[in-house]
């Protein structure tokens, strides 16, 4: 086997190996963002974490793309550095999202054994 045929077939191997990757990476949103009910127009726009002062700081951006107001219902569970849920979890917390409408909802870990988290949320239209 020629040295160039070589090349080209190392090259055609990386080429497949990099679409395996592209197929079996899955997207933040369903790593950290759970939706519990249909979106109904509600979207995430951003997803942000931080450690302040020892403690994990995570900010989601949401916006609602209908033309009606929508009922949010969010909670962020708390993750150790196993995956285990830390403590019972937060509460639902209620926020209303107008049309086209950007909110932020923003969580602080109450343990610094949180190193990881995911939101949860429930959307109804109003």
């Amino acid at each position: 086997m020629s040295k160039k045929t070589f090349l080209l077939g190392a090259l055609i191997l990386m080429g497949c190996q990099k679409e395996m990757i592209k197929e079996v990476t899955v997207p933040v949103e369903n790593q950290r963002f759970i939706y519990q009910s249909p979106r109904h127009g509600v979207v995430l726009n951003g997803l942000r974490s931080q450690t302040r002062n020892g403690l994990l700081h995570v900010q989601a951006e949401v916006q609602n793309k209908l033309n009606q107001n929508a009922n949010v219902f969010w909670r962020v569970r708390w993750l150790n550095d196993g995956g285990f849920q830390i403590g019972d979890g937060e509460v639902w917390k209620p926020v209303n999202v107008g049309p086209g409408q950007l909110k932020l909802l923003e969580s602080v870990a109450t343990s610094p054994q949180a190193v990881d988290f995911k939101y949860e949320i429930k959307v109804t239209p109003e």
